[in-house]
């Protein structure tokens, strides 16, 4: 949610074109030229979270923006500030994520409750998901549990989501909710560079001219004939309209796809991770289309050390891979396919459920 707090701001163009949204997009690329951006589409995911941010409440739903770097102090925590500036006119207060995903809700429900704008979970420093995420993140609204009261309070869900983390770890189905802005300083000490602009004042300074440079490219795409010539790009399930808004404005301008860093996060999600090496030890160690109860899949991977490791990541017990563990875990991963391959229940024996890896 945009707010004035009273300044002026110029004029928007009422019909801007293609050209003057290539110079609004260069004021802001400006602005953000000192940071270490790892790739183009590093620079548009940040691109992104600004448009996102000014734009929010005119979109059912829109991904959180995530922000990582290899060590602290490169500027993660700085260009959310920045977002934050330009919409809200202050850097942005922080959130931290808690020690576990119950703790995070409850922060979550409280903001949620308290209709923030905006929401920043600074330094994440466990893996980022959980179902509350998920739901603010594609529901238009919640039913939040009020603290110390038995009832539920049908709350919207319009706040712009930030996240920053040195080597940020999103798992499970936030990864396909995720559009990531990695920098990497390339240095020991980032904190320790020097730079002839403080990029948050000027921020601060000039704030009318950069939200006005953002809504004239918002502007300028949403005129009738350029939304025709928008690119074909693979969607971005949950958020059809943010990618109208955002995302096809940005290639539009000849930037690199943001959501390029999504594809990036679902390769190196754990969960993701940990199947694809079940898969793999399953292939190799009891084949293709066989069938196979638990116990029987247990025993072969007891005397196999990678097998077993790679059962022990999803169905870890206090002696050893768990029987009950395992069997939960399969059924939630059934039939979800990586590299053309998945594991399905084929029937039963003597009570016993049948477990087989399938070839697409």
């Amino acid at each position: 949610m945009f707010k004035s707090d009273g300044v002026s701001f110029p004029p928007i163009p009422s019909a801007p074109t293609r050209d003057d949204a290539l110079e609004a997009l260069a004021q802001l690329k400006k602005l953000i030229e000192t940071f270490p951006f790892v790739s183009n589409a590093d620079r548009s995911a940040m691109l992104s979270a600004i448009l996102t941010s000014l734009d929010r409440r005119a979109m059912p739903a829109a991904p959180l923006h995530g922000f990582s770097s290899p060590v602290g102090g490169t500027g993660k925590s700085l260009l959310v500030d920045i977002i934050s500036m330009l919409t809200v006119g202050r850097a942005m207060p922080v959130t931290a994520q808690g020690s576990n995903d119950e703790e995070l809700r409850k922060q979550l429900d409280s903001l949620l409750i308290g209709g923030a704008a905006m929401i920043s979970l600074d330094n994440c420093e466990r893996e980022l998901g959980g179902d509350r995420l998920n739901q603010m993140l594609t529901q238009q609204t919640i039913n939040v549990r009020q603290l110390g009261y038995s009832r539920n309070i049908e709350t919207p869900s319009t706040a712009t989501i930030l996240a920053t983390g040195i080597n940020l770890i999103i798992h499970g189905t936030l990864t396909r909710r995720v559009v990531l802005c990695t920098i990497d300083a390339q240095c020991e000490r980032p904190e320790t560079r020097s730079f002839g602009i403080d990029v948050l004042a000027t921020a601060r300074a000039e704030r009318p001219r950069f939200v006005a440079a953002a809504l004239t490219i918002l502007r300028a795409w949403h005129n009738a004939d350029q939304k025709e010539e928008g690119a074909k790009l693979d969607p971005l399930g949950s958020f059809p309209d943010w990618e109208q808004r955002i995302r096809q404005p940005l290639v539009w301008l000849d930037e690199a796809d943001p959501c390029v860093t999504t594809d990036q996060l679902r390769k190196s999600d754990p969960e993701r991770l940990d199947l694809y090496a079940v898969l793999e030890q399953w292939r190799m160690k009891l084949g293709v289309g066989q069938l196979h109860t638990l116990q029987q899949v247990i025993s072969r991977a007891a005397v196999d050390a990678d097998f077993y490791a790679a059962l022990m990541a999803v169905a870890a017990g206090p002696t050893g891979i768990s029987n009950a563990k395992l069997g939960r875990w399969l059924r939630r991963v059934e039939r979800k396919m990586i590299g053309g391959f998945r594991l399905q229940q084929m029937g039963m024996l003597h009570g016993y459920p049948l477990w087989s890896l399938i070839k697409a």
